[in-house]
Order: C-alpha cells, then structure tokens, then sequence
C-alpha cells in the first residue's frame, strides 16, 4: 500500500506543472514617516553652525547662502519641562568653482 501511495503521489507531482510567482517589488507601498515639529511655544535654545573658513577651500572664491539644515531635539530639564535645541547648520555655494560647503554635522 506503501507503494502504491508513493506511486500516486510521484504520478502527481510529475502532472503538475512547476509554476514559478513572479517576484514583485513592493516600491509603491513605501511608507514614509511624517515629520513632527515639536510645539512652537516650548523655550528655544538655538545654535547656528557656519563652517570654519568665509572662503571656499578648494579655490578660494567667494561663497553665497544657498540654504540651510536644522534639526529639533527635546531636552528635558528639571521640574519636568523642556527645552528645544535647534542646530542650523546654513549651506554656501562658491561662485566660481559651485562647491557647496557646510559645518559638519555635531555628534
């Protein structure tokens, strides 16, 4: 009985074709986060980092504000209320060679 049952199943898997699932990329349900400014009416500490030359390192050219980065953290201090750090940290282009320099980012 053995036999016959492994008989039927090799019978089987032989009439049954191999279907191969296509792999599908799932790009389109890519969930983006949203971003939460902290509220607008806690204490500010703010902290503007400009990078360490006026001149362009590479070629030495005058450098133009071409926009800037900042970021928020929450600090918690005593009694339980906070403090808002904001780090901007402005973006320069050079006029003649279009480098953009910018402060490194702190740790």
């Amino acid at each position: 009985m053995r036999l016959e049952l492994e008989d039927l199943k090799t019978d089987f898997a032989a009439s049954v074709p191999d279907i191969e699932l296509p792999i599908v990329a799932d790009t389109d349900k890519v969930r983006v986060l949203p971003v939460r400014k902290l509220n607008p009416n806690l204490p500010r500490e703010r902290i503007v980092r400009e990078p360490s030359c006026a001149c362009c390192p590479g070629c030495g050219g005058d450098l133009r504000a071409k926009g800037e980065d900042s970021e928020e953290m929450l600090d918690l201090v005593a009694q339980a209320s906070g403090l808002a750090g904001e780090t901007i940290r402005p973006k320069y282009s050079c006029r003649t060679c279009d480098k953009i320099i910018q402060a490194p980012v702190p740790s």
